[in-house]
């Protein structure tokens, strides 16, 4: 299926399948490593799951001069239908500057499938020439989210909970286990900036949808019995032997009790086990649970950072 806009005639775009995930993956980390090498490659999940989209469906599309040129570019809206956002993923090759078309082409889709929505583009800082682009298109910055890494030591074994903590997987064919999760994920992240309430079965379809997850890669913290915390990891960037940090929630009347620090203790150990050799995270500048704390006292320290930008879909 290919696709040309009037107002874009000089692009030749086609929607990619899952054949072409080892195409989209090369963009994406020519993009990552052009602007920012220390941070390595991605695993061929990411560019699976990209195309797959299997939350709120949307095609992923590559971008070529014409229909017999090798791709510069790959995109997908990323939409979530609840929120009403749109956060696009959008790459271009090392050393191409042809990321500023791209955004106007997904900008002019945006308008035609979704003209009620919010758009969001996250920016890497060191990107000006995006940067500058996209606030000439009527974006604003509103969030700045830092990647952090630690290393993680071999055989790392994990922290022994106090008198009447637990901490244990999360079943994921357990529905009990999964409204518990959903109870402390819907409590702790209520006051996180762009948090989008769920009711459990809207939230347990987008959690059962989601390959990625590993089968012992939730862990829930109990307390006398009472879920109050968790944390989500997944094998996203395997391969590059890093483990990534999903989400990290303690309920709010147990926040500052090092329940968050045992967690991540968890995680580490976790990693260990796998045999990697980082983790990474990523957290709002701006958070106000003072996470950055916990992550700083076991080894984390700032990698990268991106702008996120948001606009309208149609402006007035």
């Amino acid at each position: 299926m290919s696709q040309t806009n009037a107002e874009t005639p000089s692009l030749y775009v086609r929607q990619a399948t899952l054949e072409d995930a080892e195409l989209a993956l090369e963009i994406l980390n020519s993009e990552v490593n052009g602007v920012d090498p220390d941070h390595g490659n991605y695993g061929i999940d990411i560019a699976r799951m990209m195309i797959e989209s299997p939350n709120d469906p949307s095609p992923t599309w590559l971008f070529s001069d014409n229909e017999n040129s090798v791709p510069f570019g790959v995109g997908n809206l990323h939409p979530d239908l609840s929120a009403k956002i749109l956060e696009p993923i959008i790459a271009v090759r090392a050393g191409d500057s042809r990321y500023p078309a791209l955004l106007d082409w997904f900008i002019l889709e945006s308008q035609r499938e979704y003209p009620d929505f919010k758009i969001q583009v996250s920016i890497n800082h060191k990107h000006s020439e995006n940067l500058v682009h996209a606030t000439s298109r009527g974006f604003m910055p509103i969030r700045v989210y830092n990647t952090l890494r630690a290393p993680v030591a071999p055989n790392l074994k994990p922290p022994v909970p106090p008198e009447g903590v637990e901490v244990r997987n999360v079943d994921l064919d357990n529905i009990n286990d999964l409204r518990k999760m959903h109870a402390v994920h819907q409590n702790s992240f209520a006051e996180h900036f762009g948090f989008v309430p769920r009711d459990f079965d809207s939230w347990v379809k987008r959690i059962q949808a989601d390959k990625s997850i590993p089968r012992d890669g939730i862990y829930l913290l109990e307390l006398h019995g009472s879920a109050e915390g968790f944390i989500w990891l997944d094998d996203i960037d395997g391969l590059e032997l890093r483990g990534f940090v999903v989400r990290l929630g303690v309920n709010k009347d147990h926040q500052g009790k090092g329940f968050g620090q045992l967690l991540l203790g968890t995680a580490l150990a976790h990693f260990s086990r796998r045999g990697y050799v980082h983790a990474e995270l990523g957290v709002d500048t701006e958070n106000a649970s003072n996470a950055l704390r916990v992550y700083e006292k076991l080894g984390f320290t700032v990698l990268s950072a991106d702008v996120e930008h948001e606009r309208p879909v149609t402006l007035p």
